[in-house]
């Protein structure tokens, strides 16, 4: 049945509702297969692609990463299950399917996972009996996300399964209706109802420094100081990032080895450059380490197994790359986590700026219409072309665009048309991530809205600061200054070992304590970078060289107008670097130096002015 939405002027498809049991937490308690037509099963992990795998029916499960696959892959046969899964991926050929195909004959059904750009040469090897075989396009949400930069193979898969009706699209985060590409808006469309449902608890830090918050955070870890939450204690960290350079960034900035952590990305040569040769892209069923860095290729569909492992999200709103969808990306990366007997399984912990550099809705609506505007003047273009055997240039102008334009050449056609399906994308985009993260909607708002428990986390979202969202002043060098100066009071003798090990880890500390001390580090703040600065300052291979500079310029006798003298402290402290701020005070450290006021013959004006009353020893 379909309903028209007068308010919003789009069709809507009026859901079919599954009602799952009290008590039930997997679909195969009560299910057999999967409805065909769009199934939004609304939880993660509840079993639906294993229900497909399991079951006695020949099945095509497409997907849209490599690593739904293998992570399914790893987990098939086994006890509750013998059959034998084929993956397709590049590299396998139409004779191994044909072979695997064959070897299942009496002994077990089909079952088959394929990407979204391998189902052509699956449907093409197993041919008319296709018909026969249950056909599930695993997180079908990801369908508008692909199109963006997979374009050709996503109108493939769509083309290609329009000519069957045993197709299901699942999906626990579905894509809203008015956004769903026109081949899957005649279909039935079903969700499951669980009257037991467990609500997801977003832990939410806000914070100007997202990506610093979490380099504390593991430090903080390695320190023996960890995350609590509801009273248990984090032993992994699975951290998901939207971007391999967000991944490489965290883990230079905390200085992690490679047998530390455990990357899973795609495994692109780019990728493989960006994080260098010590650092290998792992699979998703990989053994865990301490720290975990799962970019958005394992974000749908994968399974993670841990005890005491914490999903923890970071997204910076000065950085678009960062950000991910609430109702869409968080909802997925929150049930990955498998673990029964996990005490953070429903929980995340989201660490994110306050608000970003983005549009604002007039000034996306303006760039979109421009991008419109361009494409149709490349249609009009061609259109004038066509037939002069001329038109190819603007067929290439349209490879070259990719992926920014919004028009695409449709070969079958030989046109160029519009791609209500890009537009359609990038508005989704917007109304879930750049309206968020520009304070169009607050997070909480956002989370709210998308089904969370957000009343829980409140309490806790209160405390984290006391605990983890240190003072600006109160940096990990803050803290390690401080501790040095405890350790050091400690023994009149020797040091103790936690103050080497400090000493072994900020050489800097030490120098700072012995150069500035205990008074002048607090003057300072603390901070690190100022410390630095004048550390440099007081070494004594500095001090050397700038009395040599300073008696080079400063006279016993002599008088100098402040503003002079100033600029000749300021010429030699860029001669040699020092990063302070010049001033006639510096000179009392060196000289002795009276207040003056000094007249010229030229001038009636009496200007503030010093004498060198003592020379510098």
């Amino acid at each position: 049945m379909i309903e028209k939405n007068h308010d919003e002027g789009v069709e809507m498809e009026t859901p079919i509702i599954i009602e799952a049991p009290v008590g039930a937490e997997y679909l195969r308690q009560f299910m057999d297969t999967l409805p065909l037509g769009i199934v939004n099963k609304k939880e993660t992990g509840c079993g639906a692609t294993s229900l497909m795998l399991e079951n006695n029916e020949n099945v095509i499960i497409c997907c849209p990463t490599i690593q739904l696959i293998k992570s399914k892959l790893s987990q098939y046969p086994n006890r509750d299950c013998l059959y034998h899964l084929f993956g397709v991926m590049k590299g396998v050929s139409e004779k191994d399917i044909e072979t695997y195909v064959e070897r299942c004959r009496g002994r077990q059904p089909v079952k088959i996972m394929t990407t979204y750009d391998s189902f052509p040469k699956v449907a093409g090897t197993i041919g008319d009996v296709l018909k026969d075989f249950k056909i599930v396009v695993d997180e079908y949400q990801e369908l508008l996300d692909a199109r963006v930069y997979r374009w050709k193979s996503i109108q493939n898969l769509l083309y290609g399964l329009r000519e069957y009706e045993n197709v299901t699209y699942l999906s626990a985060t579905p894509i809203p209706y008015k956004y769903l590409p026109n081949e899957l808006k005649r279909l039935s469309y079903y969700e499951i109802n669980w009257p037991n449902r467990t609500r997801v608890k977003p832990y939410r830090v806000q914070t100007d420094s997202p990506f610093s918050w979490i380099v504390e955070m593991i430090r903080m870890h390695q320190e023996g100081i960890r995350m609590k939450i509801e009273g248990y204690e984090v032993e992994e960290l699975f951290i998901f990032v939207n971007t391999v350079k967000g991944a490489n960034k965290i883990i230079n900035d905390a200085g992690l080895s490679p047998d530390e952590v455990k990357i899973v990305c795609a495994k692109g040569v780019i990728n493989k450059l960006k994080l260098g040769k010590e650092y290998k892209i792992q699979d998703i069923s990989d053994e865990n380490k301490t720290f975990n860095f799962y970019t958005k290729t394992a974000f749908y569909g994968t399974d993670i197994y841990s005890k005491s492992g914490l999903a923890v999200i970071v997204s910076d709103g000065y950085v678009k790359s960062t950000l991910l969808d609430i109702t869409s990306d968080i909802q997925q990366i929150a049930g990955r986590i498998r673990t029964e007997e996990n005490p953070f399984k429903n929980i995340i912990l989201h660490v994110h700026s306050p608000k970003g550099k983005l549009l604002s809705h007039e000034e996306f609506e303006v760039k979109l219409a421009e991008r419109i505007m361009k494409a149709k003047n490349d249609i009009d273009a061609f259109n004038k072309l066509v037939g002069s055997g001329l038109e190819s240039s603007i067929i290439e102008k349209q490879k070259v665009n990719e992926p920014e334009a919004v028009s695409y050449y449709d070969p079958d056609s030989h046109s160029i048309k519009i791609d209500e399906l890009k537009i359609a994308h990038m508005r989704h985009k917007f109304e879930t991530i750049d309206s968020v993260y520009t304070g169009g909607v607050s997070i909480e708002k956002a989370y709210e809205m998308a089904g969370y428990n957000i009343e829980e986390a409140e309490t806790w979202i209160q405390n984290v600061g006391k605990r983890m969202n240190r003072p600006k002043s109160k940096t990990l060098f803050h803290e390690y200054s401080l501790t040095y100066s405890e350790e050091r009071e400690k023994s009149s003798i020797g040091k103790t070992e936690l103050a080497k090990e400090i000493e072994q880890r900020y050489p800097l500390i030490h120098q700072a304590y012995f150069l500035l001390g205990d008074i002048r580090l607090k003057q300072l703040g603390y901070d690190e970078e100022k410390v630095r600065k004048w550390v440099y300052f007081k070494m004594s291979e500095t001090q050397v060289v700038l009395k040599r500079e300073l008696s080079n310029f400063f006279f016993l006798g002599k008088r100098y107008t402040n503003k002079n003298a100033k600029d000749i402290v300021g010429q030699i402290f860029e001669k040699l670097r020092i990063e302070l701020t010049p001033s006639t005070k510096f000179l009392n450290s060196y000289f002795g130096v009276k207040k003056v006021k000094i007249c010229f013959p030229d001038s009636y004006k009496r200007i503030d002015g010093i004498e060198i009353t003592r020379g510098i020893e």
